[in-house]
């Protein structure tokens, strides 16, 4: 029987060979892991922890060649036994203890991790959010969905939040086509990238012209399914 684990990796220099450090079990496939945004020796938080999504966001710590569990938080309510899945979730450059994550049931939850408790959860969507991403501008982040909409929110101010861009219908299409991705620039913020579902070409959003496409970038035949703006763009 198959089981789901995370593994870590790392380049032996000497044979040129990428081994495996540590291993652990996941409870359910994980959707997404991330590492934490920096190593500050600082912060309160290890520079060799990370975080997976499942059912739970759960944060993790690499310590003499084994994973430790730091936490498992639950995005619902106390005491369910019907967890809804986690999507995606970001992990904020501008204040490192914050990680926002999505789920199929249009919730947003913002976490404090250093404390492990919820600061902010709001209805983010109509419909199944499928990624999240901080802005490297503080208090900022943006979301997609199955609704087929961009969406900015501003932690300031969580009672609204600002369409950037919607999938149009046709008729081929009598709903929106959903949104799957979303890559925030770390260099000039205004520029968002999405992808869209079945979807040959990737659409850059100016969050400074909400409602249109800045650019289509074509991706060939294929269908985009996923998105990285260069380190250095």
């Amino acid at each position: 029987r198959g089981r789901n684990c995370l593994q870590v990796l790392e380049l032996n220099e000497g044979t040129n060979r990428i081994e495996l450090v540590a291993e652990v079990e996941h409870a359910c496939p994980a959707s997404k892991l991330l590492w934490r945004p920096s190593a500050d020796a600082a912060a309160s938080i290890s520079k060799d922890c990370f975080a997976s999504s499942g059912t739970t966001l759960n944060l993790w710590q690499l310590e003499d060649g084994q994973v430790h569990s730091l936490a498992k938080l639950s995005s619902s309510g106390a005491g369910r036994q019907d967890l809804a899945p986690l999507t995606s979730f970001d992990w904020s450059t501008a204040s490192e203890h914050n990680i926002c994550a999505a789920s199929v049931d249009t919730t947003i939850t913002i976490w404090d991790i250093e404390h492990q408790r919820k600061e902010h959860q709001l209805i983010g969507h109509d419909k199944p959010i499928y990624d999240i991403a901080f802005s490297k501008v503080a208090h900022l982040f943006a979301s997609v969905g199955a609704d087929g909409s961009l969406r900015m929110f501003d932690e300031r101010d969580l009672q609204t939040s600002t369409i950037l861009y919607e999938t149009g219908l046709t008729p081929a299409s009598p709903s929106p086509a959903p949104l799957l991705r979303l890559a925030w620039n770390a260099h000039n913020t205004n520029l968002i990238a999405v992808v869209t579902l079945d979807k040959t070409s990737v659409s850059v959003v100016d969050i400074r012209r909400a409602g249109v496409a800045l650019q289509e970038l074509s991706s060939g035949d294929a269908h985009a399914h996923t998105l990285a703006w260069a380190p250095h763009s």
